[in-house]
C-alpha cells in the first residue's frame, strides 16, 4: 500500500476537487512541492508529461511549467543537468526571442548565463566572452566594454580579474593610454592610482591647451606618474611623490608612505578575492557633506543607483534578517535587467565593528538566517582590520568612503569615534606598514559617543 504524507494527500485532494487526473502525480516518489508543480500545470491544461518526472526537483518543474505557459521551446532546457536558475536564464532568453544556444551549456553557472543573455539582448559579440574560463564578473566587464564600444581585446583575458578589467575598461572609456598599466602584475588598486594620474594629466593638458597657461606645482604630475611606474616611491597624504627615501624621516608627521612597487606586488600575491571586500571603483571622488547620521547598533539596507534607504533595524540577527528580507522583496519585484537593482547592507556597532555585505552579488541566494550569521562574522573593528591583509584594510576603509559619498552618511566618522581615533587619522594612515599598538595612543581623541 502506498503511503503519503499529509502534505502529499493535500495536493491529491486539491486535484480531485479540481477534477483533474491526479493519477499523473499520485505517487509517493513525488514530494508535495513536485505534486504542486504538476497539479498547477494540469489545471492550465499544459503538457505536464514533459516534467512530471521525479528526476526534476520542484524548482526545475516550476521553470519548465512557466516555459510551457509562455509557449517557448522548453526542450532547450528541460534537462536535469540544468539547475532551476540556469533553466530560468534560458527560459528568459527564449521568452525574449534570443538565440539561447550560445549559453545552453550546463558548465556556465546562471550568473554567467545572465551576462551572455544580456549581451545577446543588446546585440554585442558575446562570443568574445562566452567562455567558461571567465567568471560572471569578468564577463560583465567585457560586456560593458563592448556596449561602450572600446577595444576589449586589451583586457578580455582570464589572467585579469574583474577588478583589474574594470580599471582598464574605465581607462579606455576615458581615452587613456591603458598600455601603461594593462599588466596583471599590477593590483586593481595600483591600476586605479595610475589611471587616476593619467586622467588628471589629460585634464591638465586640456586646460593648458585652452588657456595656454601652466600652473607651477611642487611636483609635475607626469613626473609623478613616471616615478610611480618605474621606481620605489613615497606618497604623502596629498599624493606627492618623493624619490629620496631620506625624506621619510623628515616628513614623518605627514604619514608618508614608502614602498617598493615590486615588493608590494609580491606581498599581495597571497591576496584572495572576497566578494565582501571588493572596492567599487565607479566612485572616484567622495562628498564630505554628511546629512544622514549613522546610528550605532543599527543595520541599514540601501539601493545602489537610486541611493534610497530601503530598511533600517537593530543590529541583531533578527534585525539583519529583516532588512535583508526587505531588500530581497524589492529585488524580486524589479526587472533584473535594471542597472539600479543592486543593494548594500551596512552598519557599525558600539564596539566599533564595521559591517558591510552585498547580497545582490549572489542574487539573494542565502536565506535570511544564514545571511545574518555571515554578516555578524564579517564585522571588524579598526584593530582587527589592521591585522588583516593590505587589500582588506584598503578596501574596507574605502568601502566606508563610498557609502558616505553615495548615501550622504557619516559611517567613517562614526567608526573613527567608536575606535577612539580622529577621522583624519584614518585618511592619513599608512596601512601597509602601520604598527597599530605603537601609534594608536598618540592619535587617541577624547570623544563622547
Amino acid at each position: 500500500m502506498q503511503k503519503f504524507t499529509k502534505e502529499q494527500m493535500n495536493e491529491i485532494q486539491k486535484g480531485i476537487f479540481e477534477n483533474i487526473d491526479v493519477s499523473i502525480y499520485a505517487n509517493p516518489k513525488f514530494s508535495a512541492e513536485q505534486m504542486y508543480a504538476i497539479r498547477k500545470g494540469l489545471e492550465k491544461r499544459l503538457d505536464v508529461g514533459i516534467y512530471a518526472d521525479p528526476k526534476f526537483n520542484a524548482e526545475q518543474m516550476a521553470q519548465i511549467r512557466e516555459g510551457l505557459e509562455n509557449k517557448v521551446d522548453v526542450s532547450m532546457y528541460a534537462d536535469e543537468k540544468f539547475d532551476w536558475k540556469q533553466m530560468w536564464q534560458i527560459g528568459w532568453g527564449l521568452k525574449d526571442g534570443l538565440n539561447v544556444s550560445v549559453y545552453t551549456n550546463p558548465k556556465f553557472d546562471y550568473m554567467q548565463m545572465e551576462e551572455i543573455r544580456r549581451g545577446i539582448k543588446i546585440n554585442v559579440d558575446v562570443l568574445i566572452y562566452a567562455n567558461i574560463h571567465f567568471n560572471w564578473e569578468q564577463m560583465r566587464e567585457i560586456r560593458q566594454g563592448l556596449e561602450h564600444d572600446v577595444d576589449v581585446s586589451i583586457y578580455a583575458d582570464p589572467k585579469f580579474n574583474a577588478e583589474q578589467m574594470a580599471q582598464i575598461r574605465q581607462g579606455l572609456e576615458n581615452a587613456l593610454d591603458v598600455s601603461i598599466y594593462a599588466n596583471n602584475l599590477f593590483t586593481a588598486w595600483q591600476m586605479k592610482q595610475i589611471k587616476d594620474n593619467l586622467k588628471s594629466n589629460k585634464a591638465d593638458e586640456l586646460q593648458n591647451s585652452a588657456t595656454n597657461e601652466y600652473e607651477t606645482k611642487e611636483f609635475d604630475k607626469k613626473e609623478n606618474l613616471d616615478v610611480l611606474l618605474t621606481k620605489p616611491f613615497m606618497l604623502d597624504k596629498d599624493e606627492n611623490v618623493f624619490e629620496d627615501n631620506n625624506i621619510k624621516n623628515e616628513q614623518s608627521d605627514q604619514n608618508i608612505h614608502c614602498t617598493d612597487k615590486q615588493e608590494e606586488i609580491m606581498q599581495l600575491d597571497d591576496y584572495k578575492e572576497d566578494e565582501e571586500i571588493k572596492f567599487i571603483y565607479e566612485n572616484d571622488e567622495f562628498d564630505t557633506t554628511y546629512v544622514n547620521d549613522i546610528e550605532v547598533d543599527k543595520i541599514y539596507a540601501y539601493s545602489i543607483g537610486e541611493n534610497e534607504l530601503i530598511a533600517k533595524d537593530k543590529l541583531t540577527l533578527k534585525g539583519i534578517a529583516n532588512v535583508y528580507n526587505e531588500a530581497k522583496k524589492l529585488w524580486f519585484s524589479k526587472d533584473l535587467d535594471s542597472s539600479i537593482n543592486k543593494y548594500v547592507i551596512f552598519g557599525v556597532d558600539k564596539d566599533g565593528r564595521f559591517y558591510k555585505r552585498r547580497p545582490d552579488k549572489v542574487n539573494f541566494e542565502d536565506n535570511s538566517k544564514k545571511f545574518s550569521k555571515e554578516t555578524l562574522k564579517s564585522a571588524h573593528n579598526l584593530k582587527e582590520m589592521l591585522d588583516e591583509s593590505f587589500d582588506f584594510k584598503m578596501f574596507r576603509l574605502q568601502d566606508m568612503d563610498i557609502i558616505d559619498s553615495s548615501y550622504n552618511t557619516n559611517i567613517k566618522q562614526t567608526f573613527a569615534k567608536l575606535n577612539n581615533v580622529d577621522v583624519e587619522f584614518l585618511a592619513d594612515i599608512n596601512i601597509q606598514d602601520y604598527e597599530y599598538e605603537d601609534t594608536l595612543e598618540e592619535n587617541i581623541v577624547n570623544i563622547e559617543i
